[in-house]
């Protein structure tokens, strides 16, 4: 898929959402490879939302859960190292409604503004 978008685009936009099944080390894999497979700038997707609040996951609030803030903070430092050269938080709507929504919302426009100082 990413091949068609790759020949039509001037930016990839890679969304994976590992947790919790996965660790967030997969974004670095996932980034580095599609990096270096396409030869142009890729935005990282960073999940920031639980599973369980889309119902085609069929997932629970435990098995669905969304990652951690301290998760939140890897995967954008992995994208980057990985040679992200944008981030996406998705998503807001989600964001919102999650139990620590508040809390969630300030640490990523904290995160965000100490991306845009350079500050990882």
């Amino acid at each position: 898929m990413l091949e068609v978008f790759s020949q039509t685009s001037d930016y990839l936009i890679v969304g994976l959402y590992p947790i919790p099944e996965k660790q967030p080390e997969e974004v670095y894999k996932v980034i580095k490879e599609t990096v270096e497979t396409y030869k142009k700038p890729v935005i990282a997707l960073i999940q920031t939302f639980g599973k369980y609040q889309y119902p085609s996951y069929n997932r629970n609030e435990i098995t669905g859960r969304p990652p951690s803030l301290t998760e939140i903070e890897q995967m954008v430092n992995l994208a980057i190292k990985a040679g992200a050269s944008g981030i996406v938080f998705y998503s807001l709507f989600c964001i919102e409604k999650l139990p620590d929504g508040k809390e969630r919302l300030e640490f990523i426009k904290k995160l965000a503004e100490n991306l845009k100082k350079g500050d990882k």
